[in-house]
């Protein structure tokens, strides 16, 4: 798993030390917003502004990034998952439109718990 924002990423790397999902370890890696997240199983993005958020979703254009961030509306923008707060619980939106553009497959059951978003306008 990649992450863009350190805070983030210091919390998941002390999380994933010493687990592992069957026979891979989890890893956490610190990236920055180039080129190289393109080689991300799943991109951690957190907050980002409108302008890098854009260059995220060209970034990975074609790419098989599982896209995951907690902007309002990173869901909305392109992103393949947006976690947000609502009533004081944690959900997430799904944008089926920007997981259908890679070769990801997320489960029906996982599905039925989302908000299904749309790209914006």
């Amino acid at each position: 798993m990649c992450v863009i924002d350190p805070a983030v990423a210091s919390a998941l790397e002390a999380l994933a030390a010493g687990k592992s999902i069957g026979p891979h370890p989890l890893k956490v890696t610190r990236v920055k917003l180039n080129e190289s997240i393109r080689t991300c199983m799943i991109l951690y993005a957190g907050k980002l502004d409108s302008k890098k958020h854009a260059q995220l979703i060209t970034l990975l254009a074609g790419a098989t990034t599982l896209t995951v961030g907690d902007a309002e509306d990173f869901a909305v923008r392109g992103g393949m998952i947006g976690l947000f707060v609502d009533g004081g619980r944690m959900r997430f939106a799904v944008n089926r439109e920007a997981v259908l553009r890679t070769r990801i497959t997320l489960s029906s059951q996982l599905l039925n718990y989302a908000k299904l978003v749309r790209n914006g306008p």
